[in-house]
C-alpha cells in the first residue's frame, strides 16, 4: 500500500482532527496551529502561537517476506515541535483542558496533551490507518530563544507500515 502523502502530512492531518480546540482561543481554527514543516508565513506575533510543527526526519524500508509474498516494512521517524510565545512582560496565556497557564508549563502541558492524543488515537484515526508500532523516541526541551522569546519542546516519534506495493 503506497502512501499518497508523506507521513508528516498524515500526522498533521491527524492532529488537526484530534486537537478539537485551539489552545489560543483568538484563532478561528486549529488548522492555524498545526503545520507540516515550519510555515513560511510570518510568525512574529503572539497571536500566531502556540504552534505545532510536524517534520519528516527519516524513512527506511526493509524487505521482508510474509508467507509467499515479498513486502517492504517502512519505518518512519517524525519530529513534532511545540512552540509557545514567552517574551518578557508579554507571556502568552493558553488554556489546556480548562486550565489557564503560560510559559514552560504551557509548553510542557501542550506537549503532553499532543503525545496523549496521538497515543490514545494512533490506531483508530483515519489519517493514520495502516501504521503500527507507534512509540515516542525522545521528548526534549530546546533552549529558550532569547531573541524571539520562544519556548520549544521537540518530540520525536517512530512508527511503521507494511508496503505491499513495494514488492
Amino acid at each position: 500500500m503506497a502512501r499518497a502523502n508523506v507521513p508528516s502530512f498524515q500526522v498533521t492531518s491527524a492532529l488537526r482532527t484530534l486537537i478539537t480546540t485551539d489552545y489560543n482561543t483568538t484563532r478561528s481554527s486549529v488548522n492555524n496551529m498545526v503545520w507540516k514543516d515550519y510555515p513560511r508565513k510570518a510568525v512574529d506575533a503572539k497571536t500566531k502561537y502556540p504552534r505545532i510543527t510536524v517534520m519528516d526526519v527519516t524513512q527506511t524500508g526493509d524487505p521482508v517476506s510474509v508467507g509467499n509474498n515479498s513486502v517492504q516494512e517502512n519505518a518512519y521517524t517524525v519530529q513534532l515541535d511545540v512552540w509557545v510565545w514567552d517574551k518578557p512582560g508579554d507571556s502568552q496565556i493558553v488554556t489546556v483542558n480548562s486550565t489557564t497557564m503560560s510559559g514552560t508549563r504551557a509548553r510542557d502541558t501542550i506537549a503532553i496533551d499532543v503525545m496523549f492524543l496521538l497515543r490514545k488515537n494512533f490506531y483508530t484515526n483515519a489519517s493514520l490507518s495502516g501504521y503500527y508500532s507507534y512509540k515516542v523516541i525522545s521528548n526534549t526541551v530546546i533552549p529558550f530563544d532569547e531573541d524571539k522569546g520562544i519556548l520549544r519542546r521537540s518530540i520525536v516519534i517512530e512508527f511503521s507500515e507494511m508496503d505491499t506495493a513495494a514488492a
